[in-house]
């Protein structure tokens, strides 16, 4: 199947292509304007997801569940995983990518481990197989979460960007914009860290987070800072992380250590979220001893990494690199 061909197919399904090409740049694989300078426009409608749920392999192809989605519709996935997706390198690439993290030398694995960023530290580092990489080719590109959780056919084509707007989620999933280059989009709200243990990629993010730790507070309390950043309170347009206390203390789902585009507001959220328990002042020393922390580990990985060679290698250090740059954006406090 060519890509005139799909996107026929796609239009006649319901689907928006609107001044989009299949290209190679930068970042691999990607969606780039036939006309640069003008908008580029993929929407793909509700119609076309295929819920992560059904999908298998069958004689090493993608396919999913006959008697779930629409025969036609599943033609189309069928098509697109197999000329577009997992059929045409994707495998190969999740394969290899996989046997890099296997084969990681013993000392980069501690280090990484150390950082406490990794949801599923066994699956990480685990030897590749197919069913493995159909895993985390579709972790990759899953829309949703539980039992929504989809593979959005075309959308998944879009590289990502910390600095353009996210998804469209009108009608369906949509990318759109203008770009003189690729199209890119904002996959979520990851830092760079993230970005490398997750996808194996890295690139600048405006904002860092804390790794997972515990603190010791003063009056003997303790702090848990969670990694998970879906839990969030929005007061005024400001994510906050959820509060929750604890046994012997109090725990964060997460805490925003550096935030490039708006430098004063880090140290002002941890004051905020702490203060019926800190004083400003001490507010402050805990956030600091924080920041420290983090540094320091990240340092320590660089240290690691430098040891040995490799692709992997490279991407983790220049990951790290990213995280220290943003974590140094924190400058004063505004008032909350």
């Amino acid at each position: 199947m060519t890509w005139d061909e799909l996107l026929d197919e796609y239009r006649a399904l319901g689907g928006i292509a609107e001044n989009a090409r299949l290209d190679t740049g930068p970042f691999g694989r990607g969606i780039f304007p036939i006309e640069p300078g003008k908008p580029i426009r993929l929407h793909t409608p509700p119609s076309l997801y295929v819920a992560v749920r059904d999908i298998r392999l069958q004689d090493g192809r993608m396919t999913a569940d006959p008697d779930r989605v629409d025969a036609r519709a599943l033609a189309f996935f069928e098509a697109y995983e197999e000329y577009f997706g997992w059929g045409a390198g994707g495998r190969e690439a999740m394969w290899q990518l996989q046997e890099a993290w296997h084969t990681l030398p013993e000392d980069v694995v501690t280090s990484i481990r150390a950082l406490g960023a990794l949801e599923k530290p066994e699956r990480r580092f685990a030897a590749p197989s197919y069913e493995f990489c159909m895993h985390d080719f579709l972790d990759e590109r899953t829309f949703g979460r539980g039992e929504s959780a989809s593979i959005v056919p075309m959308i998944d084509l879009v590289n990502h960007s910390s600095h353009v707007p996210t998804y469209t989620f009108e009608g369906g999933t949509g990318v759109q914009g203008t770009f003189d280059g690729e199209a890119l989009v904002c996959y979520n709200r990851c830092d760079a860290w993230s970005l490398a243990v997750h996808y194996g990629f890295t690139a600048t993010s405006p904002i860092a987070y804390s790794t997972g730790i515990i603190v010791g507070l003063p009056r003997g309390e303790k702090l848990t800072i969670a990694r998970n950043l879906d839990p969030v309170a929005t007061t005024n347009t400001l994510r906050y992380p959820k509060v929750e206390t604890t046994h012997d203390g109090v725990m964060l789902s997460h805490l925003a250590l550096g935030f490039a585009t708006a430098k004063d507001l880090p140290r002002a959220i941890f004051r905020k979220m702490m203060d019926s328990r800190l004083s400003s002042s001490e507010a402050d020393y805990v956030f600091d001893g924080i920041q420290h922390y983090n540094r320091t580990q990240f340092i320590n990985v660089l240290r690691t990494l430098r040891k040995h060679e490799g692709p992997l290698i490279r991407t983790l250090q220049e990951a790290a690199i990213n995280q220290l740059e943003t974590l140094s954006a924190y400058v004063g406090a505004r008032s909350l």
